[in-house]
């Protein structure tokens, strides 16, 4: 299969537009942001990876045995966690002590 480009793209906008919904949409009320809608942005990112990981299985095929189709799945969900674990560790990791630090001091209350 060749590169939809075009495909690409409306992925990388709708990404873009589920950040700018979690940046932007904090602490405003539900419906009077732009980005009140970000739902259908997360609901279209994830059709369009499933058409990339439908259209990568059916290259692959589809008529092997269990076993081989098993090993197939596998290895693409092994690529595809080691493309994605360093950049969700870079986002978890410095985020993490924020509601941490925010129950201890609710709970404790302030230093």
């Amino acid at each position: 299969m060749k590169r939809l480009d075009y495909l690409d793209l409306l992925r990388f906008l709708a990404g873009i537009a589920v950040v700018c919904t979690h940046v932007f949409n904090v602490g405003i009320p539900w419906g009077s942001y732009p980005f009140s809608l970000g739902w259908v942005f997360v609901e279209f990112f994830f059709i369009v990876t499933g058409y990339f990981t439908t259209e990568h299985f059916k290259r692959t095929g589809f008529d092997a045995s269990l076993d081989a189709r098993m090993g197939r799945s596998l290895e693409y969900t092994k690529r595809k966690f080691a493309r994605i674990f360093p950049y969700s560790t870079i986002v978890i990791v410095p985020n993490t002590p924020s509601p941490i630090l925010a129950c201890f001091l609710k709970a404790f209350g302030s230093l």
